[in-house]
């Protein structure tokens, strides 16, 4: 691997870096570091016309320029379009430097420009597949929600617990009420799973006077009494006889109505 001492003036960030936010504090503590000791680790370029483009290492490299450095060693690479997003996802990776947003947005550019697989990118990054996309779902919380995890006001934990919310508006409700209550995500989630208990009791309520209604209608207008029993996937309808004679009664009115139908 050939180091090379590149002018910090032919250097551009890479406008598709995963990372978007770059802490003050933290790049200020690199600066110390750099003029204390130097940049141990290279960063990685490649080559773009007259210029260089950053695959790795822009926090080094905004620190050197912050420190008015004329140059900076670097690796320059001949690498494909997959391979320069595959070494910034992992670079950020492990350095734990994206937030969730950030992850999930490089993953799934990462994705859409390969057509790589969710199994395919869990082996490069040795994330399980669920990290993957379960991060990936992050993108789907409404865009409020996604910028407080994205600060770091809510955690993927709660993105996560407020996605299972299903309801938009739902989601907002519960993410206000865990921003103001500071709720844990343990918290966020039993909260959710109450909401939605409490739903699954009304929807329940609501059909049960429903059916009541129906069963009180047919046990009139056939003089026999009519249950109907709801499964998870299908129900019956039980209609009571005593006699003979009544059983041909309602076999009567029910073929005169298949017959009209």
């Amino acid at each position: 691997m050939k180091i090379e001492e590149i002018d910090l003036d032919l250097i551009e960030p890479n406008r598709e870096q995963p990372r978007t936010s770059f802490n003050g504090d933290s790049l200020s503590e690199l600066r110390d570091s750099i003029e204390r000791n130097g940049i141990i680790q290279p960063i990685v370029l490649v080559k773009n016309g007259r210029t260089y483009r950053i695959v790795a290492g822009e926090r080094r490299w905004r620190a050197a320029m912050g420190l008015k450095m004329k140059k900076i060693p670097a690796v320059v690479r001949e690498i494909s379009r997959e391979e320069e997003l595959e070494i910034a996802i992992v670079e950020n990776i492990q350095r734990e430097s994206l937030n969730p947003v950030e992850e999930a947005l490089a993953f799934k550019k990462y994705l859409a420009e390969t057509g790589k697989t969710q199994e395919d990118l869990s082996e490069i990054l040795s994330k399980s597949r669920s990290y993957i996309s379960n991060t990936i779902r992050l993108l789907k919380l409404p865009g409020d929600i996604v910028e407080h995890i994205k600060s770091g006001s809510l955690s993927s934990g709660h993105g996560r617990a407020l996605l299972s919310a299903g309801d938009e508006e739902r989601m907002k409700e519960l993410c206000k009420r865990a921003l103001e209550e500071e709720l844990s995500v343990r918290e966020l989630e039993r909260l959710v799973s109450e909401e939605k208990c409490s739903s699954v009791k009304k929807v329940e309520k609501k059909r049960d006077i429903h059916v009541e209604e129906i069963e009180r209608k047919l046990t009139e207008r056939l003089g026999n009494k009519v249950r109907i029993k709801n499964g998870k996937h299908k129900g019956k309808i039980e209609i009571e006889y005593g006699r003979s004679e009544e059983l041909d009664f309602l076999v009567d009115i029910l073929s005169r109505q298949i017959e009209m139908s």
